[in-house]
Protein backbone atom coordinates (compact mmCIF):
# COMPACT_ATOMS: atom_id res chain seq x y z
CA UNK A 1 0.00 0.00 0.00
CA UNK A 2 2.93 2.18 0.56
CA UNK A 3 4.08 1.92 -2.57
CA UNK A 4 0.92 2.28 -3.86
CA UNK A 5 0.65 5.60 -1.74
CA UNK A 6 3.95 7.08 -2.87
CA UNK A 7 3.53 6.32 -6.62
CA UNK A 8 0.26 8.26 -7.20
CA UNK A 9 1.47 11.23 -4.58
CA UNK A 10 -1.52 10.08 -1.64
CA UNK A 11 -0.43 11.94 1.40
CA UNK A 12 -3.95 11.40 3.11
CA UNK A 13 -4.16 8.82 6.00
CA UNK A 14 -4.99 5.41 5.20
CA UNK A 15 -4.99 3.04 6.82
CA UNK A 16 -4.51 -1.22 5.62
CA UNK A 17 -3.88 -4.19 8.11
CA UNK A 18 -3.68 -6.71 6.04
CA UNK A 19 -7.11 -8.09 7.59
CA UNK A 20 -11.14 -7.92 5.80
CA UNK A 21 -12.15 -4.35 5.87
CA UNK A 22 -14.33 -5.50 8.62
CA UNK A 23 -11.76 -6.58 10.97
CA UNK A 24 -9.36 -3.56 10.35
CA UNK A 25 -10.19 -1.29 13.76
CA UNK A 26 -10.75 2.05 11.32
CA UNK A 27 -13.09 -0.33 9.21
CA UNK A 28 -14.85 -1.42 12.38
CA UNK A 29 -14.71 2.33 13.87
CA UNK A 30 -15.98 4.06 10.52
CA UNK A 31 -18.16 0.65 9.67
CA UNK A 32 -16.87 -0.12 6.16
CA UNK A 33 -19.14 -1.72 3.97
CA UNK A 34 -16.56 -2.71 1.17
CA UNK A 35 -12.83 -2.05 0.93
CA UNK A 36 -11.95 0.72 -1.67
CA UNK A 37 -14.33 3.26 -0.17
CA UNK A 38 -13.17 6.85 0.21
CA UNK A 39 -14.31 8.47 3.56
CA UNK A 40 -14.14 12.13 3.80
CA UNK A 41 -14.44 13.56 7.15
CA UNK A 42 -14.95 17.35 8.34
CA UNK A 43 -13.31 19.43 10.26
CA UNK A 44 -15.98 18.48 13.24
CA UNK A 45 -14.70 14.87 13.00
CA UNK A 46 -18.44 14.07 11.60
CA UNK A 47 -18.65 11.99 8.11
CA UNK A 48 -19.52 14.04 5.35
CA UNK A 49 -19.77 11.81 2.55
CA UNK A 50 -18.72 8.16 1.18
CA UNK A 51 -17.36 7.86 -1.97
CA UNK A 52 -16.54 4.87 -4.26
CA UNK A 53 -14.60 7.28 -7.02
CA UNK A 54 -11.52 9.20 -6.39
CA UNK A 55 -12.90 11.55 -8.99
CA UNK A 56 -16.09 12.57 -7.14
CA UNK A 57 -13.81 13.09 -4.21
CA UNK A 58 -11.87 15.51 -6.24
CA UNK A 59 -14.63 17.07 -6.85
CA UNK A 60 -16.42 17.44 -4.15
CA UNK A 61 -12.80 19.11 -2.14
CA UNK A 62 -12.76 21.30 -4.98
CA UNK A 63 -15.78 22.75 -4.19
CA UNK A 64 -14.72 22.66 -0.23
CA UNK A 65 -12.04 23.83 0.32
CA UNK A 66 -10.00 27.35 -1.04
CA UNK A 67 -9.59 27.83 -4.82
CA UNK A 68 -5.81 25.65 -5.73
CA UNK A 69 -5.95 23.71 -2.57
CA UNK A 70 -7.64 20.61 -3.44
CA UNK A 71 -5.98 20.74 -7.08
CA UNK A 72 -2.64 21.05 -5.62
CA UNK A 73 -3.19 17.43 -3.56
CA UNK A 74 -5.07 15.14 -5.74
CA UNK A 75 -2.94 14.10 -8.24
Amino acid sequence: MEAFREKHGHTWPTTFSGRMFQEDPIGRDWRARGAGLLYLVGPSGLLEGIFTDPTAIASRLERELPPGVASASIP
